[in-house]
């Protein structure tokens, strides 16, 4: 399990025990307190621990009140015994959180271009690097496609067909984040050729970045576009 800010894992028992015998270093101490100002399973785990490892403690609270020494001796057992239980579930959820690396594996196909055959523009020799590209990709050939792409890019940045493809160069060799800055780019226009695939590689690229937050919300966004890709988000989205 995450926090509520998706920031780091639940503390585990080894963890939360090395913490109350202080004995993890000060940089680690520190990023557990942390943790628990923002997560109330863990700080209640800790008090848990706390009861269970010291009963006696609670006893002493106040000394001069029999019922409350009583009270607070008699529920520290069960408190401790429910933050366990309440650990273990939260702790085997996550364990049975899907993989987006899996998902992304199972759903990432480069998308085919059929007809690479480039209309004549404005530059001949972009014209002809684009058209290089393009054929190297037709034969999966990606990372010398790649290169043509990025070329064209640097004389037309906004090139849209180079920016999807190589786009999907990059998510093919496992750079998702410099995928992902393609797409962002291509996806600034709503009117791009590829808009609509373009949004779905994104949702691939969080998928293989693991970030599954970003994912769940492109995946969305595209379902609420409702174009070609909504089946296969939502089929997604019912996996994460």
């Amino acid at each position: 399990m995450t926090d509520f800010l998706n920031e780091r894992p639940c503390l585990n028992e080894e963890e939360l025990k090395d913490y109350l015998g202080n004995s993890l270093p000060k940089a680690k101490a520190w990023e557990v307190e942390n943790h628990l100002l923002d997560c109330p399973f863990c700080a209640e785990a800790i008090e848990g621990f706390q009861a269970m490892e010291s009963p006696l403690n609670a006893k002493e609270i106040n000394k001069d009140s029999p019922k409350e020494k009583t009270i607070v001796s008699m529920w520290g057992p069960f408190a401790a015994a429910a933050c366990l239980v309440m650990m273990m579930f939260f702790f085997q959820k996550e364990s049975n959180k899907v993989d987006t690396q899996t998902v992304f594996a199972e759903h990432f196909t480069p998308m085919e271009y059929i007809d690479p055959t480039v209309r004549g523009g404005s530059d001949p020799l972009t014209d002809t690097l684009l058209q290089e590209a393009l054929e190297w990709y037709q034969a999966e050939k990606y990372e010398m496609a790649l290169v043509n792409f990025l070329f064209v890019l640097e004389k037309n940045p906004k090139e849209e067909t180079a920016l999807f493809f190589a786009g999907i160069c990059d998510l093919k060799a496992g750079r998702a984040e410099e995928g992902l800055k393609l797409f962002n780019r291509l996806l600034a226009n709503e009117e791009a050729m590829y808009f609509q695939d373009a949004y779905w590689y994104k949702s691939l690229c969080y998928l293989s970045l693991s970030d599954h937050a970003n994912a769940k919300i492109t995946l969305k966004e595209i379902i609420a576009y409702n174009g070609f890709y909504k089946k296969k988000a939502e089929g997604i989205l019912q996996e994460l």
